[in-house]
C-alpha cells in the first residue's frame, strides 16, 4: 500500500475506512425497522459499543473479518426486524387474543 491509499487515522487502508464507515450507517438504518424502540436502541447500543470497542484497530485481517461480521449482523438485524414485525403484527402475541 503506498501512503495516499492509507487514512490520517494511521495504517488503516481508506477504502476500509469508508467500508465501515458505510457499515456503521446501514446498522444504524436498519435499526429502524425494529418494531420496538427497546429493540432499536439495543441495536444502536450494540453498533456503537462494537465499533467503539474497535475503533484503533489496525490490522488488516482482523479489520477484513470484523467488517464480515458486521455484514452478518446487518443481515440478522433486518431479518429480525421484519420477523418481529410480523410477530407483533399479529393479535394474539403475548396473549392477547
Amino acid at each position: 500500500l503506498r501512503r495516499s491509499q492509507l487514512s490520517a487515522r494511521g495504517a488503516v487502508p481508506v477504502g476500509m475506512r469508508a467500508e465501515a464507515l458505510s457499515l456503521f450507517r446501514s446498522l444504524w438504518r436498519a435499526s429502524r425497522l425494529m418494531p420496538t424502540t427497546a429493540r432499536k436502541d439495543f441495536v444502536r447500543a450494540m453498533t456503537r459499543s462494537e465499533f467503539e470497542l474497535n475503533r484503533l484497530e489496525t490490522d488488516v485481517e482482523k479489520l477484513s473479518f470484523l467488517l464480515k461480521v458486521g455484514e452478518t449482523q446487518l443481515d440478522n438485524v433486518t431479518a429480525q426486524a421484519e420477523h418481529l414485525t410480523v410477530t407483533f403484527a399479529d393479535p394474539r402475541m403475548h396473549g392477547r387474543v
